[in-house]
């Protein structure tokens, strides 16, 4: 039996903003701005992405001022900086210097070879660097028009690291028990992580969570056990053993729904294999590969990796 993983997440809010002089030839203009309407296209038509643009294009001091209370009033993921054409320097400073979040930093071919037109996108981004790098701004970049599959790779590659970090952001991982000794190696700091990743963690003592097993009824029990059939191999000599496996997964099932946890950390032993005859791991399978990640021994480190490691696995379709 093969469980669908899904994570049901939110649409990605990107701020976009395309830079360009008024100086360049219109025939170069309005090729610039074909450029920037068909990456916008595909943000929103391929990667399922929330468009949040001011002006179009940002031509002015005024409107970059606009661009970017624009961006922080709708709290976007990231921003995206298209350079159309070559722009001045001030309107980068200006949107970048006042947010907080992923910038990709977008440059194009140069598109008037053929009229011999100088329209200097990536002259910008030189400078734009230069920028990002005073400011202590750190950015992804990208290079070429959306229709090569060179530019759509970095593109979905930047996608798919802002989905995460913005997941990671509003999950919740919860810590079921306490670190066992000998397991050092699975502390954490969780002020740490509120500060780096901003991730909630909730605390569920093993108390609690034992009285959420004990009082799971033996009817859903049952229902439980024709799934883990289906999933486990069960020798039928050991399959009133087994029921405390079923009765393990709905206790976790139901902390899952109360709490809105995205991953949990359990401390394993020994309670509930020596006490109950049940450990925690074929439940952890379970919900692996429904998409909440679970890890041994309160190891919350191993909970990160198992939610970027989901994110790269369900998302890698796009990145190729």
């Amino acid at each position: 039996m093969v469980v669908k993983m899904e994570i049901n997440f939110r649409k990605l809010k990107m701020g976009f903003v395309t830079l360009v002089a008024d100086f360049v030839e219109k025939e170069d203009y309005e090729t610039a701005i074909k450029h920037a309407e068909s990456a916008k296209t595909y943000l929103k038509d391929q990667l399922n992405v929330e468009i949040i643009e001011y002006s179009f294009p940002v031509l002015d001091y005024e409107k970059a001022v606009a661009g970017w209370k624009l961006f922080k009033e709708n709290d976007v993921d990231a921003v995206i900086i298209f350079n159309g054409t070559f722009n001045l320097g001030n309107l980068t400073a200006e949107i970048i210097r006042n947010l907080d979040c992923p910038f990709l930093l977008w440059g194009i071919e140069e598109i008037g070879l053929q009229s011999g037109h100088f329209t200097g996108s990536m002259a910008a981004v030189v400078a734009s660097s230069a920028i990002f790098k005073s400011l202590d701004k750190k950015y992804t970049f990208a290079f070429g028009i959306i229709d090569k599959d060179q530019t759509k790779k970095e593109i979905n590659i930047f996608h798919n690291v802002v989905r995460t970090i913005a997941y990671l952001k509003e999950a919740a991982i919860g810590v079921i028990g306490m670190r066992p000794d000998g397991f050092e190696i699975s502390d954490y700091d969780e002020l740490a992580i509120k500060k780096i990743f901003g991730t909630e963690i909730v605390k569920i003592s093993m108390y609690s969570f034992k009285n959420i097993v004990e009082s799971i009824e033996e009817k859903a029990i049952d229902k439980d056990m024709e799934i883990q059939k289906k999933i486990f191999q069960i020798d039928k000599n050991n399959l009133e053993e087994s029921r405390g496996l079923s009765r393990m997964y709905l206790a976790l099932k139901a902390v899952i729904k109360n709490t809105g946890i995205k991953s949990y950390a359990p401390d394993c032993w020994p309670e509930f294999q020596d006490e109950d005859k049940c450990s925690f791991c074929p439940a952890n399978g379970r919900f692996n590969s429904e998409g909440i990640m679970a890890s041994c021994e309160c190891d919350v480190d191993g909970s990160y990796s198992g939610i970027v490691e989901i994110h790269h696995m369900l998302f890698q379709n796009i990145s190729q």
